[in-house]
């Protein structure tokens, strides 16, 4: 018989800061786990990934980079000025 134990942890509030992520990144474990990402509308939480990995800090990390390298890019790049 398979025994599993289930752990439900606080929600861990990560900021966008225009160059990178802030957060308390030692509240993250590297053991393995399904972690969510979401985002906040007023008082409601809206589930947009749910995934599931052998090390949470490291695969947080990776989609938050992920999502960093996403975000440069819509950024409107400056002119140079030359026509």
């Amino acid at each position: 018989m398979m025994q599993i134990s289930v752990v439900w942890s606080k929600p861990l509030l990560i900021k966008w800061t225009g160059t990178g992520y802030e957060a308390d990144w030692n509240a993250i474990p590297d053991s393995a786990g399904v972690y969510i990402i979401g985002r906040k509308h007023g008082k409601t939480m809206e589930a947009l990934y749910v995934g599931q990995t052998g090390n949470l800090h490291g695969r947080i990390e990776q989609q938050l980079n992920n999502l960093k390298l996403m975000v440069t890019a819509q950024l409107p790049r400056p002119s140079s000025g030359q026509s």
